[in-house]
């Protein structure tokens, strides 16, 4: 099933001719940095449809390698990547660098494809110094991290001595955050936030 989902969205692509190529990183659970490779295009009914083709393992967050898996993807289905006509992808220096970054080897290759800050990473930035800026607003929007724990699941507090990088299964990424803006005070150390819950409980159960 999931080789004839593959073909029926490459037949689709192949059929708009056209398509923007969306591609993004993130490091697992393991420390293993997995790249996502995704493309949007316009069907031959007018509708916009974006897919994600596949991940693969990113040996380094560099352009060249990112610029390598995507020739790599693109011969492998198949796909010319002389019809690309949009890049979109977060806004640091790797990807949107004009000399060395991936958008500039990818228009090397084909000039028209235009590159764009990726509107989701814009707000998720936005929402992301928001949040930090007040202590209080963090602890505000933890509830809103039951949503990201897997069902039966639970997110921890971090105890003090936890570094700030560290990770487990269903950590909570809006404690991690408190957790680093207490790492910046001027006094160092971790200042801990008004809480009902002490480090190591469970903060949803």
């Amino acid at each position: 099933m999931a080789d004839e989902t593959l073909h029926t969205i490459l037949n689709e692509v192949k059929q708009a001719k056209y398509f923007t190529i969306i591609v993004d990183s993130t490091v697992d659970i393991g420390r293993i940095d997995q790249f996502s490779f995704s493309l949007r295009f316009v069907n031959e009914h007018g509708d916009i449809k974006e897919n994600c083709l596949c991940f693969e393992e990113l040996p380094n967050a560099i352009a060249n390698d990112y610029f390598t898996i995507i020739k790599n993807v693109m011969e492998k289905y198949k796909l010319d990547i002389s019809i690309c006509r949009g890049q979109d992808y977060n806004g640091d220096n790797t990807m949107r660098g004009r000399f060395s970054g991936l958008q500039s080897k990818i228009k090397d290759i084909t000039p028209l494809a235009l590159y764009i800050h990726c509107c989701a990473h814009d707000l998720n930035l936005v929402l992301i110094d928001a949040m930090i800026s007040s202590i209080n607003g963090v602890l505000f929007l933890v509830p809103v991290e039951q949503v990201a724990v897997p069902v039966g699941g639970r997110a921890y507090l971090p105890c003090d001595t936890r570094s700030p990088g560290h990770q487990e299964p269903g950590f909570s990424m809006v404690m991690w955050f408190v957790e680093q803006k207490g790492n910046n005070n001027p006094d160092g150390g971790y200042v801990r936030p008004a809480s009902p819950v002490t480090a190591g409980e469970p903060i949803f159960t």
